[in-house]
């Protein structure tokens, strides 16, 4: 499911983590860096979520831009890994 914007990222992470517990423990692992340009980088890694419900992982590509001296997220695709 795509999500646009701040805000709607926003709601749709409160609807699926309401609590501490929901949310569990993020770790990533794998990470690629590629600078593009000066202002730009490419990341490339693997996500794991420990969490009660069962744990879940995938992968994700993230574009960093820096603006204004900051580095911000332009672009996040996240893929979950189901496992049998």
């Amino acid at each position: 499911e795509t999500t646009r914007g701040w805000d709607a990222t926003l709601k749709r992470y409160k609807q699926r983590y309401p609590d501490r517990r929901a949310m569990g423990t993020l770790n990533f692992s794998d990470l690629d860096i590629a600078i593009l340009d000066r202002n730009v980088a490419l990341v490339l890694g693997k996500w794991h979520l420990t969490r009660d419900d069962g744990d879940i992982g995938g992968g994700f590509s993230l574009v960093f831009q820096r603006i204004d001296g900051q580095w911000v997220i332009r672009h996040d695709h996240t893929s979950r890994l189901d496992r049998n």
